[in-house]
């Protein structure tokens, strides 16, 4: 069908692990169900907001499947769910319906009025949201949605938005976070320039802030974003090791130590430099051996080995 050709950039970036959650993929090697059978597992789910999530990713096995009528008839259940999801749980509403209007326009095409219906519910959602952090989030994922459905002055007013909302939040790894995750929408839209500002900016805030082991925090994300999204891995290497460095100085605070470490080996892991954080699992082992508040962070050691 001629739908299948629509580009499935950031939309099945945002929807595939629905998909995956849908079909067991917390085991690699489970069959993957049937659309069928994920509709019917879907249907049994009680709360409002995951029924709806599931019933997206069912319509988008359907899709997949060359079945555009199967992924009608979940996206409608999917509808109904959503419309069922409280008022007083905007983020939920917003999240539910950002992702069906993505899903409509992978079934529909050029007519959108499901599509249209479904963001501008989305939008309804968002502004009723009241915590700094979730409203960025969700105006953030309301810009990606815009700019993948060809509405870019929607997705601009959206990230301005998003972007703007950034100096409320009093969290400062949520913010960096944030601030990367705006960088990755630049790259993605073509504007190499705009996200090294906003890593820059990221960076900034890491500077000002007092508490040597949140700067830690913040200099491993802000890693992550140099390395994956800027492919800067000389930048990324810098900052890891600011990062030890101050890991180094919390010996009188174990917990946070090894943490730190775990952290920074993770990021290692995820680009492919497996000697790296072997090194640094090894040293955050021995921090945290024979500690009781340490428990937490040597299941995180076997967790980050078992990737390895």
């Amino acid at each position: 069908m001629w739908w299948l050709g629509i580009r499935f950039s950031c939309v099945w970036l945002l929807l595939l692990p629905l998909i995956c959650a849908g079909c067991g993929g917390e085991k690699a090697k489970k069959k993957q169900l049937s659309p069928a059978a994920q509709l019917a597992q879907a249907e049994k789910l009680a709360d409002p907001a995951e029924r709806s999530k599931a019933l997206t990713a069912a319509a988008l096995s359907y899709l997949k499947a060359a079945d555009s009528g199967g992924a009608r008839s979940a996206l409608l259940q999917s509808n109904k769910a959503a419309e069922e999801i409280k008022k007083r749980e905007p983020t939920q509403r917003a999240a539910a319906y950002i992702l069906l209007s993505a899903a409509w326009y992978q079934a529909e095409g050029t007519n959108r009025d499901h599509c249209k219906d479904a963001y501008r519910d989305a939008e309804k959602a968002v502004r009723d949201i009241d915590s700094p952090v979730e409203k960025t989030e969700a105006l953030l994922d309301l810009a990606a949605l815009k700019d993948d459905i060809d509405r870019k002055a929607d997705a601009k007013k959206h990230l301005a938005a998003g972007t703007e909302g950034i100096d409320a939040i009093d969290d400062p790894v949520e913010r960096v976070r944030l601030l990367g995750k705006i960088a990755r929408f630049y790259v993605k839209v073509g504007d190499d320039s705009a996200a090294k500002q906003t890593i820059q900016s990221a960076q900034q805030w890491a500077e000002k802030d007092q508490d040597k082991a949140t700067q830690a925090k913040l200099l491993v994300l802000i890693a992550r974003e140099k390395i994956e999204v800027l492919k800067d891995s000389a930048g990324g290497e810098t900052d890891l090791e600011a990062a030890q460095k101050i890991a180094a100085g919390l010996s009188s605070k174990p917990n946070q130590q090894a943490n730190l470490l775990i952290d920074v080996a993770q990021v290692f892991v995820d680009t492919g430099k497996k000697s790296q954080a072997r090194k640094l699992l090894d040293e955050a082992e021995k921090i945290g051996r024979g500690k009781s508040e340490c428990k937490p962070a040597m299941n995180r050691i076997e967790k980050t080995r078992g990737q390895l």
